[in-house]
């Protein structure tokens, strides 16, 4: 229920750690302030359950642990490759190309995407930051670029998981899913062709020694359609391999008609061969144990579902695998770095977590009295905002999903157009994500400024939401 001093409490301490943010001042001290403002104004308004405090920082514990552990996973699998020279000839190959624009595509757009694709969670920015830094990309464009580029794939996200849990919650019919899956291709055919440009202007903008865009436009062009068009094929597959193909399938044929001859290819074979490795353990893993999972609760009260599937896991277990393969592999080294690396940052990933977990049920009250005093037509452009506002604030388009589905589909008119606005909302709000930003940091040996990054990612989240509005507009126009 909409209640004004409740909207108050969450819009100051949200906007109070905007403000952190925009000055530069640290996360952590960004992340305190809001919280405690938002529960002093709880206090002072007579609006803070008790209950609702304890089961909000029960379910923080539980994705904080989550999260620890795709963290943890993510940056020693990383680390220990890394420690044992597995890079080596790749950044040889780097080091010699005229441009870096080609491996970034490579890197960040496409295996990014396909790993999004097989595995999600955050995995691929976390798997591909540290591995652009590794190959002499500049801290800020190791986190950026993957950052942004990771967009586009979680419209589908892990297997569908976006849309088929996410906008599950709305109850649609199997006929409306596919409707909704085929608004998202329309809405973003040309999103896919722009995003390559959009990334290569913010590397030419980051690293001097790369060409300017218009110079490169074959290549930008070529990676483009590469990916626009096997991500198409959610029209007649469904859901779940849109991003996989749009990834992998576009992976191939980028490498094929822009790397020089085959050595190339066997290159990139012979470095990511254990990321194969990975997936080869994911997919199984992921169709055993995808759906199991156990509940616990608080005074009645159900906590967040903890899933059996959790790919940090998967990511210790192949970097186990490799070390049992070639006990050359420095295992315990890794593991002190990453335990050193990571343990500071666990503390403000709760928090900020914590603080998302109290400020959502809030919103969502808010959208829900929104959506009876505006047309649908207002929700054409509101619908994707609210998408990148939810991942903002969660971290996870499914959840954004989740959380305002039902409510921005009682809007009425144009339904399965307004689901495809939200849920492309909440994957370009993947670029903003406070809590993906942490986690990409954390994998990184130098810091990063948030503020830097935020400057990279926020046109890219301007020009995407644009153009899908426009889209979005002309699709509503010629089916009204």
């Amino acid at each position: 229920m909409f209640d004004l001093l409740t909207t108050y409490a969450w819009a100051i301490s949200l906007g109070l750690l905007l403000l952190f943010i925009i000055t530069g001042r640290t996360l952590i001290g960004g992340i305190g302030a809001a919280l405690g403002t938002y529960l002093l104004l709880k206090i002072m308004t007579s609006t803070l359950a008790t209950q609702q405090l304890v089961v909000e920082f029960l379910n923080a514990t539980i994705i904080t642990a989550e999260l620890a552990l795709l963290i943890a996973g993510a940056y020693l699998f990383f680390l220990v490759q890394e420690l044992s020279g597995r890079f080596e000839p790749l950044k040889e190959y780097v080091a010699a190309q005229d441009s870096r624009l080609t491996v970034a595509l490579l890197l960040a757009w496409f295996l990014g995407s396909f790993l999004e694709g097989v595995a999600g969670f955050g995995t691929p920015a976390m798997l591909i930051a540290p591995l652009l830094f590794s190959l002499g990309f500049s801290a800020l464009s190791a986190v950026v670029l993957p950052l942004a580029a990771n967009t586009l794939a979680v419209n589908f996200g892990a297997l569908g998981t976006p849309v088929k849990v996410g906008l599950g919650s709305a109850h649609l019919t199997p006929a409306a899913t596919q409707e909704v899956v085929n608004q998202i291709v329309w809405l973003n055919w040309l999103p896919a062709l722009v995003l390559p440009w959009l990334l290569a202007l913010i590397l030419a903008r980051l690293d001097k020694s790369t060409p300017a865009p218009r110079r490169e436009w074959k290549s930008l062009l070529l990676a483009g359609v590469c990916f626009a068009v096997p991500f198409s094929s959610a029209l007649w597959l469904g859901v779940e391999l849109g991003s996989v193909l749009a990834g992998g399938v576009g992976l191939l044929a980028f490498s094929v008609l822009r790397l020089p001859g085959g050595g190339a290819l066997r290159l990139f074979f012979n470095t990511f061969w254990p990321y194969l490795v990975f997936v080869g353990l994911l997919l199984p893993t992921k169709y055993l144990l995808g759906g199991a999972s156990v509940q616990k609760y608080y005074q009645e009260v159900p906590l967040r579902t903890m899933a059996y599937f959790q790919p940090g896991v998967v990511f210790l277990l192949t970097t186990l695998l490799l070390f049992l393969f070639n006990r050359s592999i420095p295992l315990q080294k890794g593991i002190q770095s990453t335990w050193t690396k990571l343990k500071n940052v666990l503390v403000v990933i709760f928090l900020l977590v914590f603080f998302t977990r109290l400020i959502g049920v809030d919103v969502n009250d808010f959208v829900r009295y929104l959506t009876h005093t505006l047309g649908p037509t207002a929700w054409l452009a509101l619908a994707p905002l609210l998408g990148i506002v939810g991942t903002f604030i969660t971290g996870s388009a499914t959840v954004s999903n989740m959380m305002f589905g039902t409510s921005l589909l009682s809007a009425g008119g144009a339904s399965t157009l307004l689901a495809a606005l939200l849920n492309t909302g909440s994957a370009i709000g993947n670029a903003l994500s406070l809590q993906n930003i942490l986690m990409v940091k954390s994998t990184l040996p130098e810091p990063v400024a948030d503020k830097a990054i935020y400057r990279r990612t926020i046109p890219v989240v301007v020009v995407y939401y644009l153009v899908i509005v426009l889209v979005a507009f002309g699709l509503y126009t010629l089916t009204a």
